[in-house]
């Protein structure tokens, strides 16, 4: 995973190429890319989604999962794992686009996944100071 960016590996069953999708969380568009023609940028910027697309391995995740975070529902997590995250940290890293363009309740899923993971690991919010 790279930023926003989410890929997913597949085999086109009529023609028997491997493609590439690529998708900007958030956004309803994707580009699709043959294999043989971007393999090289999918090893470096992707090298976990290869291997286990070519090794059929599960694609292992660091992270929080999801599912610690009680405020979201079974359909929820579903949801954001179907856009790729799958992880607290990737929920609370989204940007505001990414929020946006995911639906109107995803700025509320981010703030609440920022502050378990300030909680969790001890983090005091920034306070202001003013001017005297």
């Amino acid at each position: 995973m790279v930023g926003n960016i989410r890929i997913h590996i597949y085999k086109d069953e009529e023609k028997g190429h491997d493609l590439v999708e690529k998708k900007l969380i958030g956004d309803p568009n994707t580009v699709i890319y043959k294999m043989s023609q971007v393999e090289e940028e999918i090893k470096r910027d992707f090298p976990a989604e290869y291997n286990a697309y070519y090794k059929k391995k599960k694609v292992p995740q660091k992270g929080t999962p999801l599912k610690e975070l009680k405020v979201l529902n079974k359909r929820k997590r579903t949801f954001f794992e179907t856009e790729g995250i799958t992880t607290l940290e990737q929920l609370s890293d989204l940007s505001d686009g990414a929020c946006h363009g995911l639906g109107k309740d995803v700025l509320d899923c981010r703030k609440a996944a920022k502050e378990f993971l300030a909680e969790k690991h001890n983090i005091q919010p920034e306070q202001m100071v003013g001017n005297k």
